[in-house]
């Protein structure tokens, strides 16, 4: 990634970036790293750019379909600058999640945490690969 990333730098220059990638340890995938998050390391190669991140928490399955027995499932964003966190939660408002603005991009730390559980679950329960995130009580949101 940092080849790629760094060979691009001056063409991400002002471009919005949607990370969805998680920060794992490649030999031990269950292990928590401590740190930065993937997005954070993306936003020091190429500070110019307008890093965010979004989808990672998710699976493929649930980008097609995201709701679960009619709930619109949670599409959390975080980032640094705030126009690009608004396309970004627009874009991931227009395929059918709920957008939720999670903060700072240093929050994309628990959004990493929370696609770590995700995947470690459905190994663990040996469950379909179905599941997403969605908070519930008094969010404001009528859904």
């Amino acid at each position: 990634m940092d080849e790629v990333i760094g060979s691009l730098s001056p063409e991400l220059d002002g471009k919005v970036i949607i990370d969805v990638t998680n920060r794992i340890d490649t030999n031990d995938p269950g292990k928590v790293l401590d740190g930065s998050s993937m997005s954070e390391h993306i936003q020091k190669k190429a500070p110019k750019a307008h890093v965010v991140k979004a989808f990672n928490y998710a699976f493929a399955s649930r980008m097609a379909e995201p709701k679960v027995n009619g709930t619109r499932l949670d599409g959390f964003v975080a980032g640094d600058d705030e126009s690009a966190k608004q396309k970004a939660l627009q874009f991931v408002e227009s395929i059918g999640f709920r957008p939720i603005d999670a903060g700072p991009l240093a929050m994309a730390r628990s959004l990493e945490g929370m696609g770590l559980l995700n995947v470690l679950l459905q190994i663990q329960n040996n469950w379909p690969w179905q599941s997403g995130w969605k908070l519930t009580g008094p969010t404001g949101d009528k859904e």
